[in-house]
């Protein structure tokens, strides 16, 4: 949406590209170890062969048991010495909600234990990720991923350790000058050190791109989705929208087997049945989708391959946790909203499911399994999670119906006053039962586009107005959605439409103040039409404001000079 700092001067994108295959034949080149006497089990062998209690040869990439089997071949990471973290690297990676108690009791993160060395600056940046970023990046929900999964992964892998000291510098940089109306210096300072982290991050991320890319994929995207977390809160999107778009593509190649790898690449391609594949499907994909979603508001944004949702059939079973009815209703909205879906491949034929030939009855057969879930689940009924859930179902509803809308233009949505204000309820709820919206960022969703939406195209004077209070109550980013920005641009929006009513009560010489005091007040002809286009910038004042463009109800062409909005 609007973004909170300057584009940064210089930046590096990684691109996930298929490289790599000179390492990973060198490995498949490798002499067969000679395979032993009978003797018991070897601790070094694969874990599926531990896991089913049989000897295995220790055959790397794919042992000879598992060929047999035709099983997914996985391997622990070679043991560390030394160290509080050596056992705690060599826990195999399965999703986070699956073993949340085991991991939270074998990780207790110490700063020794990173993957990079760490001197008394980046230590301060690792620490302050730990104990503050973690847990506000999740938001209302994948806290397993940002507080769990990510420092498990820093233990082993320094690419991902590496990210987390430059997240952490931006972050503590970011808290302070996100409400200072001039630059703060340590705030610019340590802005400044966490691009010269994120740097050397790049460098160690490109390495393990020509390594590991395939072989490791978990560590590959989870990387991936920590760069877009931090071009994001640094306010460079375009470069999180590349992340993000190799990153659904790459995805869509794992998961449809049709990466152009070469043999000996392919042998080493992380299983989609191991647990790091079930990692990538049940924790990582919802969070891409996730992401992809928060992009909708922006210039040309990534689109969803196909093959990425292909497997969701829109028929809603017993949720077991809001967690499933989250990631249940992300990949309903990729679905119903068609420009996020591409098929990436021309040979993907899939047939058109329940959720795209019936989308509003998608999104009621969702809303009946979440119901069927709090029934069951009376005391999570008041859990702030569950309302999180009902705002962006609505908000899902309203956007869609008013996009889909082909008599009645902007018209339609002074039908939708009430459920605009069921919203507003919601929200207000959320700011009272939680703290997360004092928390300044964070990379899940949350209220703020629903308040945008809602402050905008609700033309009710005073539900539109409880929204943009909420909007500048909590100054917070959510993703790539600045609430202060957002205010600021739904202010000027309603000064144009209602200012009409003003402008045309005084050409008539009317003797009474006008008052819009309801929605049909609002003449249609001033009504903003669909999107609005907005930029953001920021000046050497440290001034941050927008430039806006609108076209009105039955205007084809943006208006010719933007508009000044400052926040």
């Amino acid at each position: 949406m609007a973004n909170s700092q300057p584009p940064a001067t210089s930046t590096t994108t990684i691109t996930i590209t298929n490289t790599g295959r000179d390492a990973a034949a060198s490995l498949q080149q490798k002499p067969l170890p000679r395979k032993r006497k009978s003797t018991p089990r070897s601790r070094e062998g694969c874990l599926t062969c531990r896991t089913r209690r049989v000897k295995c040869d220790e055959t790397k990439p794919k042992c000879n048991n598992c060929i047999r089997h035709q099983s997914g071949c996985t391997w622990p990471d070679p043991p560390r010495r030394g160290g509080a973290g050596a056992a705690a690297a060599n826990v195999p990676l399965r999703p986070a909600a699956e073993q949340q108690q085991h991991l939270t009791v074998a990780l207790h993160p110490t700063l020794t234990t990173s993957a990079v060395k760490l001197t008394q600056k980046t230590e301060r940046s690792f620490k302050y990720f730990q104990t503050e970023s973690a847990r506000q990046f999740a938001g209302y929900f994948d806290n397993d991923f940002w507080a769990v999964t990510v420092l498990q992964l820093a233990h082993a892998e320094p690419c991902v350790a590496q990210i987390l000291v430059a997240l952490g510098a931006r972050h503590e940089g970011y808290r302070n000058d996100v409400v200072a109306r001039q630059p703060d210096p340590d705030a610019v300072m340590l802005c400044r050190r966490a691009d010269e982290e994120y740097t050397k991050a790049l460098h160690l991320f490109k390495r393990h791109i020509h390594a590991r890319q395939w072989t490791d994929l978990h560590v590959t995207l989870t990387c991936a989705a920590l760069c877009i977390a931090f071009d994001w809160l640094r306010g460079t999107e375009a470069d999180a929208n590349i992340h993000l778009q190799t990153s659904l593509n790459t995805m869509a190649m794992w998961l449809s087997d049709t990466a152009p790898l070469a043999p000996a690449e392919r042998a080493g391609m992380t299983p989609v049945d191991s647990p790091e594949g079930r990692f990538i499907q049940k924790a990582l994909k919802p969070i891409f989708i996730t992401m992809a979603l928060h992009t909708r508001s922006l210039p040309s944004p990534p689109t969803i391959p196909v093959q990425v949702v292909s497997a969701e059939d829109g028929h809603f079973g017993p949720f077991a946790t809001l967690t499933e009815a989250r990631d249940g209703l992300v990949l309903l909205l990729a679905y119903i909203f068609p420009e996020f879906i591409t098929y990436y491949t021309t040979d993907f034929y899939g047939d058109t499911t329940t959720m795209q030939k019936d989308p509003l009855g998608s999104l009621r057969r969702w809303e009946d399994a979440l119901n069927e879930y709090l029934a069951r689940h009376p005391e999570e009924s008041a859990d702030p999670r569950a309302d999180i859930l009902r705002l962006w179902h609505i908000g899902a509803t309203l956007l869609f119906l008013g996009e889909n809308n082909t008599t009645e233009g902007e018209n339609f949505y002074d039908t939708m006053v009430p459920q605009f204000e069921y919203q507003i309820g919601l929200a207000e709820r959320l700011i009272e039962t939680t703290e997360i919206p004092q928390w300044r960022f964070s990379v899940d969703m949350g209220a703020i586009s629903c308040l945008y939406h809602t402050a905008v195209k609700c033309r009710n004077p005073d539900i539109r107005r409880r929204a943009i209070a909420l909007l500048k109550r909590w100054p917070r980013r959510e993703a790539v959605y600045d609430s202060l920005a957002c205010a600021a641009l739904a202010e000027e929006i309603v000064k144009i439409e209602e200012g009409a009513l003003r402008e045309a009560a005084a050409a008539a010489e009317a003797a009474e103040e006008v008052v819009v005091r309801s929605e049909g007040d609002v003449p249609r002809h001033a009504r903003i039409s669909g999107k609005v286009w907005s930029e953001c910038y920021r000046d050497d004042s440290g001034q941050r404001y927008n430039e806006l463009w609108v076209r009105r109800e039955g205007e084809a062409e943006w208006s010719e000079e933007p508009r000044r909005v400052v926040w």
